[in-house]
C-alpha cells in the first residue's frame, strides 16, 4: 500500500524521472496552522523573557504576567502590609488606608493595598481618599511598609508543636516611597530586604547596632 503523502516517485516506464503527488490541502493547512502556533507562541515568550531582562514595560498590562519570566520570584519568608499615609500642614499624620466607606478585599481578607508589592498604583489609591474627605490640606503621602517573619503566622497549635517558646514577632517599619499631595511620586526608597541587609552589615563591620526611623504616630480623622 502507498501513502498519499509521498510527495515524489519513480514513473511507471523505468525512465528514472520523477513526477509529484499533489499533498492534500487540508493536511496543508493543518501544517500552515502548526508552524503559526509554533511560531507565535515562541515569539510571545521571547517578548517575556526580553521585557524581564530589560524591565521594559513589565507592568503595562495585566497579560504581562502570563509572558514576563517571573515564575515565584516574589516568595520570600516575610509578610508584608501597605499603609498609606498623608501628613498635613499642621504635621499630623492621617491614615489613607483602610479607606472611610470601607476596604476592597479582592483575595481573602486583605486590601488591595497589601497586593502592590511593585508600588505601583498605592498612591492612587490615597489620593482617592483625599478627594473624597474634609481635611486640611496635605503636604504629602507616604508609603510606609510592615514586614515579619511569616514563621509567626503559623497557627499556636502548630507553633507549640515546633517551637518550645511562646511566640515573639517583631515588625519592621520602612518608608518604601514618598509622594507629593496629588499622587505624584517623588521618591522611591530601596526594598527592605536591601536596606536590612545593608544596614546590619554596616553596623556589623562598626560593631553598632543600625539607627532606627523616628516613630510617625498616624490618625484617621476624615470627614465625608
Amino acid at each position: 500500500m502507498r501513502s498519499i503523502a509521498t510527495s515524489a516517485e519513480s514513473s511507471a516506464d523505468g525512465s528514472g524521472a520523477l513526477r509529484t503527488t499533489p499533498v492534500p490541502t487540508r493536511k496543508r493547512w493543518r501544517t500552515t496552522g502548526a508552524s503559526f502556533v509554533i511560531v507565535g507562541y515562541l515569539g510571545i515568550l521571547m517578548h517575556g523573557v526580553v521585557c524581564h531582562a530589560l524591565q521594559f514595560r513589565v507592568n503595562a498590562h495585566p497579560l504581562m504576567y502570563f509572558t514576563v519570566w517571573d515564575m515565584f520570584c516574589g516568595w520570600s519568608g516575610w509578610s508584608f502590609r501597605n499603609h498609606i499615609i498623608a501628613e498635613g500642614e499642621s504635621g499630623r499624620y492621617y491614615r489613607l488606608t483602610p479607606t472611610p466607606w470601607g476596604e476592597y478585599h479582592p483575595y481573602s481578607n486583605l486590601g488591595r493595598e497589601h497586593y502592590d508589592s511593585f508600588r505601583n498604583y498605592a498612591f492612587r489609591i490615597g489620593h482617592n481618599t483625599l478627594k473624597q474627605t474634609q481635611h486640611e490640606p496635605m503636604v504629602r503621602m507616604l508609603l510606609v511598609e510592615e514586614t515579619w517573619s511569616k514563621k509567626f503566622n503559623l497557627p499556636s497549635r502548630l507553633w507549640y508543636r515546633l517551637h518550645d517558646a511562646p511566640p515573639d514577632p517583631h515588625h519592621y517599619f520602612h518608608i518604601a516611597a514618598v509622594s507629593s499631595a496629588d499622587g505624584r511620586i517623588v521618591r522611591r526608597n530601596s526594598s527592605f530586604h536591601e536596606r536590612h541587609r545593608a544596614a546590619w552589615l554596616a553596623a556589623s563591620l562598626r560593631g553598632q547596632s543600625p539607627p532606627g526611623h523616628p516613630r510617625i504616630e498616624a490618625v484617621t480623622a476624615f470627614g465625608n
